[in-house]
């Protein structure tokens, strides 16, 4: 078992833990020591210097930065516990981070600048009293613009829902709650700010401010326009139904394309044509389908079903026509038993990546769209997610991953607190 299945186990007997027993609490406390001792590689002596570690801590309205490495957390006495919407609040942002037991949920790195970065972390709060069956969970974030030499932290608005997390500027974060149509902006400084949604279309100012949206409710999801000064969303109308969504970017003088659910066929793939009427194709699938991001030539499609040697791509060159299918071999994507997902984008040189998250992470190149197979060029248990795929001149970014060579090599940020 690796060091994150570890933590996770023992998250969760933390939390069936009788906080009544002292000689229980402290054993387990003694065991999750000993597992992080055994993690840091340092032994007893890595132990000691962790421990001594002398942290510098301001309050900087509402968030917390800390100076220089951080020694363990102690939770605070119960009766310092702050109420926030009704809940007890019995662990401190920076307790949340910093907890032994905590999960990296969730991270993501500026485009402007890899040591510009946001962590998100949920941590099962041991001593709480339970509510229901369980004890509380609790969410923080973990803000640095120098790779985590020093930290500051902040609540969690989105309480873990955010798994995307987008970079519209060098200095903030865009946390993308796209389940339930809902956006934060959150600052370096710790400053949270809720996005208020306008249904009205506006070109941004930077390209970096585009973001898919969805209309709350789970409608269809479209693009929005960011401006970062007033926290606002401009939403461009969908070219799709509930469900669906549109893959171009409104105003770029593109053909919109996206995809689409039908009642009765199921999954589509849509296109506008250049003209005439817009085309509709149904995407037959046993698996998985979707689009092809950062496509280079216009509307291009992926059906697969799992366990399968090969995939096809419906590739649209003329806007007025049906588009064509090609067939080609298949990554050796993980069973779906086992929790596989595929994505797939192209690189600003033409070739075809495709990558699996789960259970580990894995990426795969392709020379073009057509014949070659797909070869494995990364492949690590500990990539959390966070960024989509967003292409910055030649640089592609994937997660927490990087890329200077079309996609040939990638570069994993491993410090995320």
């Amino acid at each position: 078992m690796n060091s994150e299945g570890l933590r996770t186990v023992l998250a969760e007997r933390a939390a069936d833990l009788d906080t009544t027993n002292p000689a229980r609490v402290e054993q387990v406390r003694r065991r999750i020591r000993r597992q992080r001792l055994r993690r840091v590689g340092g032994g007893a002596a890595g132990g000691v210097v962790a421990a001594a570690a002398v942290a510098l801590v301001l309050t900087l309205g509402g968030t917390e930065r800390a100076e220089g490495p951080v020694g363990e957390p102690k939770p605070p006495p119960a009766d310092r516990s702050r109420t926030v919407d009704g809940e007890a609040r019995r662990m401190t942002p920076r307790q949340v981070v910093t907890s032994e037991n905590g999960a990296l949920r969730g991270a993501a790195v500026s485009l402007g600048d890899p040591d510009v970065r946001v962590s998100l972390w949920r941590t099962l709060c041991a001593t709480c009293p339970k509510v229901g069956r369980s004890r509380p969970s609790f969410y923080a974030l973990a803000l640095t613009d120098d790779g985590y030499r020093t930290t500051r932290y902040a609540r969690d608005p989105a309480q873990g829902e955010a798994y995307v997390i987008e970079s519209p500027t060098d200095d903030m974060f865009l946390l993308n709650d796209a389940g339930n149509g809902r956006e934060w902006l959150v600052g370096l400084d710790g400053s949270v700010r809720p996005v208020q949604r306008v249904d009205a279309p506006r070109q941004p100012a930077d390209p970096r401010l585009w973001f898919l949206c969805t209309a709350p409710g789970s409608g269809p999801r479209s693009w929005c326009a960011l401006d970062p000064a007033t926290a606002t969303a401009y939403q461009w109308p969908s070219g799709s139904n509930r469900g669906g969504w549109t893959e171009s970017r409104p105003g770029i003088g593109r053909t919109a394309w996206g995809l689409d659910y039908d009642q009765t066929t199921g999954p589509v793939a849509w296109w506008q044509g250049a003209g005439g009427p817009r085309q509709i194709r149904p995407l037959v699938t046993a698996g998985q389908f979707g689009t092809v991001h950062n496509s280079q030539q216009g509307p291009l499609f992926w059906d697969y079903a799992f366990g399968a040697d090969s995939l096809d791509l419906l590739v649209v060159t003329d806007p007025d026509s049906p588009g064509s299918v090609i067939t080609r071999p298949a990554p050796d994507v993980p069973a779906e038993d086992e929790g596989g997902y595929l994505g797939l984008g192209q690189t600003p040189g033409g070739a075809l990546l495709a990558w699996s998250d789960w259970p580990d992470m894995r990426i795969w190149r392709a020379d073009d769209l057509t014949g070659d197979d797909f070869e494995l060029v990364f492949e690590n248990e500990g990539v959390p997610g966070g960024l989509p795929m967003t292409v910055v001149g030649e640089r592609i970014y994937l997660h927490t991953l990087i890329s200077d060579d079309d996609g040939r090599s990638w570069s994993a940020t491993a410090t995320w607190r």
